[in-house]
């Protein structure tokens, strides 16, 4: 199976494309930040103190001559009073207490006046402090704004580095995808690589193989539905679909269009040799990423031992698919009912040879408006339903059975 496509590419069809919008969201955050940090900083910088309040005018500390002047007056009349006469000795006194007593109010009162203006001071002092604190309050926030909006910016900026990288790592996984024709021509050319192997491991040469008669008419249009088969007499017929168990799905990709093809990661081959005294069955499991073949079983039978040849619709089947959509885009299209249509030659012990070829989707109710198809079951996907390899193999049945001789 040299130059088939590298298991990595043929990957990339059952993979969706990362999506662009998770890019432009994480660029969106980013640019959103650094608007942010711009107006901050543009505030950082053009910021002015605010002024502190205009000082209310300090209570003045007056001189108060009166208190001493009246002082004066009254100690002057007790001396007086003394000189003139003794008699006068308290009344002196009294004078005298009370010039001492003037002195003092006149004292008092330029201390309060004096304290009064030292807490005015003190108050304008601590107003224009707190002004300060507040203004440096101010500035510091803004500093602390513009250091964390820093921080924030170059932690989104590897984020959004991580982000490129791993879109850039998931759209070298998904893309370029290969072309529907690229996938088809690979996987005909394993089927046909298949078919060359089973000839190997059934030690059959192609010079052994017949065929029935009538299609010695049939031309590969008539094949249509049965891809990798030929009219060539030589050419052993094969059956193919997916292959999938209850522990283990398949994954599954649709192509383009209203009916589109659905392609398998893993596919059941059945290749069947016709020759002219037996029928031999080579069935494994192809890894259509990688080519590799796995679970081998080889089995011939003599045509008188096989019994039936059907290719039809299994109804109760639904519970056995395994099918994965990895794409997200396409799993609504594998929310239909589906049944297996399958592909089994069955003999007189009792052994089956059943491969399932692809799924049907169940018509409910009254079906579906935009269909005309009158069947229960109608073929899922383009499938293909391998109806003339089993009209073939019965045809075969008949002929031997019959004596007819097949040249």
């Amino acid at each position: 199976m040299t130059g088939r496509l590298p298991a990595d590419e043929i990957r990339k069809y059952f993979l969706d494309s990362p999506d662009p919008a998770l890019l432009e969201a994480s660029e969106r955050r980013l640019y959103d930040i650094e608007d942010l940090l711009d107006s901050a900083t543009r505030s950082l910088e053009t910021f002015t103190p605010m002024p502190p309040p205009a000082p209310s005018p300090l209570p003045e500390v007056r001189a108060h001559p009166g208190y001493y002047v009246s002082a004066m007056a009254v100690l002057a009349v007790g001396a007086c009073l003394l000189m003139i006469s003794l008699w006068f000795t308290v009344i002196a006194l009294v004078c005298l207490v009370a010039s001492i007593a003037l002195v003092h109010s006149g004292v008092s009162s330029r201390t309060e006046e004096r304290a009064e203006r030292d807490r005015a001071i003190v108050t304008a002092e601590e107003a224009i402090a707190a002004h300060q604190k507040r203004n440096e309050m101010v500035l510091s926030n803004l500093q602390r704004q513009v250091d964390q909006l820093t921080d924030d910016l170059d932690h989104a900026r590897e984020a959004h580095q991580d982000e490129v990288r791993a879109y850039e790592k998931d759209f070298r996984r998904t893309e370029p995808k290969p072309s529907d024709e690229i996938m088809d021509r690979t996987l005909l050319d394993d089927i046909r690589s298949v078919k060359e192997h089973a000839l190997v491991r059934l030690r059959i040469h192609p010079s052994e193989l017949v065929r029935p008669s009538y299609m010695r008419k049939m031309s590969m249009a008539d094949l249509e539905n049965a891809p990798a088969n030929t009219p060539d007499i030589h050419d052993p017929f094969v059956v193919y679909g997916p292959a999938y168990g209850a522990n283990y799905p398949v994954w599954c990709a649709f192509g383009p269009g209203r009916y589109p093809k659905k392609r398998y990661s893993r596919y059941k081959v059945m290749v069947i040799c016709t020759t002219r005294y037996q029928v031999a069955l080579y069935r494994c499991v192809l890894d259509f990423f990688t080519g590799n073949l796995d679970e081998e079983t080889m089995s011939e039978y003599h045509y008188a031992d096989v019994v039936a040849v059907h290719s039809e619709t299994d109804p109760d089947s639904a519970r056995k698919i395994n099918i994965q959509a990895p794409r997200k885009s396409q799993r609504h299209l594998h929310d239909i009912p589906q049944a297996e249509r399958y592909f089994e030659l069955v003999v007189s012990s009792g052994d089956r040879a059943r491969i399932v070829t692809g799924l049907t989707r169940r018509r409910t109710g009254g079906g579906y408006a935009d269909d005309e198809n009158p069947q229960h079951f109608q073929i899922l996907g383009n499938d293909p339903n391998f109806d003339a390899v089993a009209d073939s193999i019965r045809m075969m049945l008949r002929e031997k059975k019959s004596g007819t001789d097949i040249r």
